[in-house]
């Protein structure tokens, strides 16, 4: 299975492509469709990309209302699947086990202590990577 990512942050883009990704080509009937933005219109076109039966799987947060209708679920028959995506330790547990050439360093960008947290929330969007805040003498 070979994953395909859509990303508009090219340093993002690049990164997924140095994990493995394939960039967008705009290639529909997916199995499973991650929309991990939690952007409400980035919904529509996953949703669209994906395959009749396929599993759609949402990660990203957002209050707004979704843009879908159960007709666009029953009649492909589609899963919705909500994943909260910070359940520690026990999903990281599983990602790393289930993906062993993912090391953590590999999307850890940027790491600050705890009293420099607001500059790490300040340049977050501008990094490729996540960025960790060490709290302690982690």
């Amino acid at each position: 299975m070979e994953p395909v990512v859509t990303e508009p942050h090219p340093l993002r883009l690049e990164r997924a492509e140095r994990l493995g990704a394939t960039p967008d080509d705009g290639r529909t009937g997916f199995t499973y469709v991650f929309e991990t933005s939690g952007h409400a219109p980035a919904l529509r076109p996953a949703v669209d990309r994906a395959a009749p039966g396929a599993t759609v799987v949402l990660i990203g947060l957002n209050p707004d209302p979704l843009p879908l209708t159960t007709d666009d679920v029953v009649r492909r028959q589609l899963t919705l699947r909500g994943s909260m995506i910070y359940d520690h330790p026990g999903d990281f547990t599983t990602a790393i086990a289930e993906l062993p050439q993912v090391l953590p360093g590999a999307v850890v960008e940027a790491g600050f202590p705890l009293e420099r947290a607001q500059e790490a929330f300040t340049g977050a969007a501008e990094r490729a990577g996540k960025t960790w805040i060490r709290i302690g003498r982690v």
